[in-house]
């Protein structure tokens, strides 16, 4: 397991020895990011897409981009391992250290093991439903989980793939969207239990900070059942960790397609501020920003080609609207 974490001084130098023009890079909770990061969503889970995959993580490593992303349901727990294949050759290469490079993943999605040769409900079956992690009624209509002894083996299910004793960043994958059918009281008081999770592990050292990756909730009406107030959810991560929460991170989709997050109006400000007229959430919050660059709604992935000799890798595109939670 690789030790360590991405801090200040490691992110600082790896922008001030990268090749990338000093605009590549801002500040975020005082840690010195690329503008534009890695995902890793799409693509088989397969030996040849993790060969690939693995390459253009390197590749893109190498090229100034120090924020790759990643969830455990990304093929099939695949692309996890691949992160994690990418970062310790790259160590071990002496091309970075570990404290210069932040990682993000997500949980909440149940996945099966692309590794194992096996159904998925047989797999899920025997890993959560037979060891009592899972209980009937746990998993929503959208395979989605988000109670704690799930999330408590996701975790260290992540840390293993990636092969990190601390992951930088953990995202609660589309909770509002992947819980369509519970009472909202419900899922706002296990939103808090949650909370409750990711603070225990960053004092026990395994994540620094946490967030929500969205696809619409921060985006729709406020009229829409989806629809979540970002005011509330900051309150909660104050209740739960005090004034230093980690909370500090939400994805969501922003390109030419999906331009609601800037141009929508749809978040109140708190109730003690002045000016109460409703806030865009990518003009007045920090966001990690997916799909940047998508214009096809079905296609969720810019494809970005760098050439590599005689061979090209496909390199899935995340961009960082970097302001502050």
């Amino acid at each position: 397991m690789i030790e360590g974490f991405a801090t200040s001084e490691g992110t600082e130098n790896f922008a001030r020895k990268s090749s990338a023009h000093k605009d590549n890079f801002r500040k975020i909770q005082d840690l010195t990011l690329a503008n534009v990061g890695i995902g890793t969503y799409l693509g088989n889970p397969d030996a040849d897409t993790d060969l690939q995959q693995k390459n253009a993580i390197k590749k893109s490593v190498l090229y100034g981009v120090n924020v790759i992303d990643t969830a455990i349901n990304y093929r099939a727990q695949k692309s996890e391992r691949t992160v994690g294949k990418a970062i310790s050759e790259l160590i071990d290469e002496g091309k970075i250290s570990r404290n210069e490079i932040f990682i993000s993943t997500k949980n909440g999605y149940v996945t099966n093991d692309g590794d194992a040769p096996e159904d998925f409900m047989q797999y899920v079956m025997r890993e959560f439903g037979n060891t009592g992690i899972v209980k009937e009624g746990d998993i929503s209509s959208q395979y989605n989980c988000i109670t704690t002894p799930f999330l408590e083996d996701q975790l260290a299910r992540s840390k293993k793939n990636l092969g990190l004793e601390c992951i930088d960043l953990m995202y609660l994958h589309n909770a509002v969207e992947g819980q369509l059918q519970m009472p909202r009281d419900k899922f706002i008081a296990q939103l808090k239990s949650v909370f409750e999770f990711f603070e225990k592990h960053r004092k026990e050292g395994s994540i620094r900070f946490y967030g929500l990756a969205t696809w619409e909730c921060f985006r729709v009406p406020k009229d829409n059942p989806n629809f979540l107030s970002l005011d509330q959810v900051m309150d909660l991560a104050r209740q739960v960790g005090g004034d230093t929460h980690g909370f500090r991170f939400v994805q969501l989709p922003y390109n030419f397609s999906f331009d609601q997050a800037f141009m929508q109006k749809n978040q109140p400000l708190p109730v003690n501020l002045p000016n109460k007229e409703p806030k865009r959430v990518l003009v007045s919050q920090g966001m990690l920003a997916s799909s940047t660059f998508n214009f096809d709604r079905e296609k969720l992935s810019f494809s970005l080609h760098l050439s590599a000799g005689n061979s090209q890798e496909q390199l899935s595109i995340n961009q960082l609207v970097l302001l502050e939670l």
